[in-house]
């Protein structure tokens, strides 16, 4: 958190956003220590994929289109609360439609392909469409000009 300049640390939430490496109790306890907003893409351990499956395949779950490019490729996105890696989290599901021919992976469903990930970033705040396509970015801190000041 060093690189984030001193006076700019209290006017801006901080969002750590990790790949599947990242899916660990470590870097899920760094991030909430320092005050940031977490997304990790969820391992498909069993206990993750249960709970991702399960969502995919309820009737009443509640898909809405995914933002950006994903929009145009039909993709969608649903969420629910469960508990991962000891703590409470928001556990939202992408699925994108499986073109003909398309190469299967372990964690898809006959129809779909599936993409999951946990926040701690609530629905008050930011809707699962928009956690999931902020996800996406895979943006980070860009190396460049700041105050100087160091924490």
């Amino acid at each position: 958190m060093a690189a984030v300049p001193t006076g700019a640390r209290d006017r801006y939430r901080r969002w750590i956003r990790l790949d599947s490496a990242g899916y660990q109790d470590q870097a899920l306890a760094a991030a909430e220590r320092h005050h940031a907003d977490f997304s990790v893409t969820a391992r498909q351990y069993a206990p993750v994929a249960a709970v991702f499956h399960a969502l995919a395949a309820d009737p009443a779950t509640v898909w809405t289109p995914a933002l950006g490019r994903e929009t145009e490729q039909g993709s969608e996105v649903a969420a629910t609360t469960t508990t991962l890696l000891g703590r409470t989290v928001r556990l939202i599901v992408r699925r994108q439609s499986k073109a003909a021919g398309d190469q299967l992976a372990i964690d898809d469903s006959e129809h779909w392909r599936l993409h999951a990930i946990i926040t701690d970033v609530g629905p008050e705040r930011m809707s699962a469409a928009a956690v999931e396509a902020h996800h996406r970015l895979r943006g980070g801190i860009r190396r460049g000009h700041h105050s100087g000041a160091e924490a």
